[in-house]
Formats: structure tokens, C-alpha cells, sequence
């Protein structure tokens, strides 16, 4: 598990928010996908988006990540996305908060 995994985890539990069912969950019957977290009875996935920045560009392997988490989609999930600085920010907890509450 990333730091940043970690740092999400830990911020649901200083902001009293429930915690995901599973981790590093594997939604597709025939690909090795996973995404980070998931609310198993919401249908919700949670991806924590590392390297947003490398070599002052932004790091985007668009393609690939395009073509799971469309996948993601029409098996049914609903996918919330976060980048470290959201989490620094505090959106992601603000984010986190609307849907689970």
C-alpha cells in the first residue's frame, strides 16, 4: 500500500467517515484490474492517483487508465478519483464526506 493510501485511510478515520470493505479490490472477471478501495454495498471505487507530477509535467498514462475505469463503469461501480493534493487540500475528505454521508 502507498503512502498516499495510507494518508486516505487515515484521514476517514480522523474525519469519522466510514472505511472502504476492501483494498487493492479486483472488479473485473478476466483482467488482473484493481482499484485501491472499495464500498462493496455502494458500488463505489477509490483510486488514489500517485506520480501527478514527474519531471514538471503532468504523468498520465491516459490510454490504459481510460480503458479500466470505463470498464469499471459499465460493470457498475461509481469511481471517485484523488490525486495527493487533493488529499492535502482537504477535497477529497470534503468529497468523500457527500457520498458516504
Amino acid at each position: 500500500m502507498s503512502h498516499l493510501e495510507e494518508d486516505f485511510l487515515w484521514l476517514l478515520k480522523a474525519e469519522g467517515l466510514p472505511l472502504p470493505d476492501e483494498r487493492e479490490f479486483k472488479f473485473h472477471p478476466n483482467r488482473r484490474w484493481r482499484v485501491d478501495f472499495c464500498y462493496s454495498s455502494l458500488m463505489l471505487a477509490v483510486e488514489i492517483e500517485g506520480g501527478e507530477w514527474v519531471n514538471g509535467r503532468h504523468n498520465r498514462a491516459l490510454a490504459k487508465d481510460a480503458e479500466k475505469y470505463n470498464e469499471l463503469v459499465l460493470l457498475g461501480y461509481r469511481l471517485l478519483r484523488f490525486t495527493g493534493s487533493q488529499l492535502k487540500n482537504g477535497l477529497a475528505v470534503a468529497q468523500m464526506r457527500r457520498i458516504l454521508l
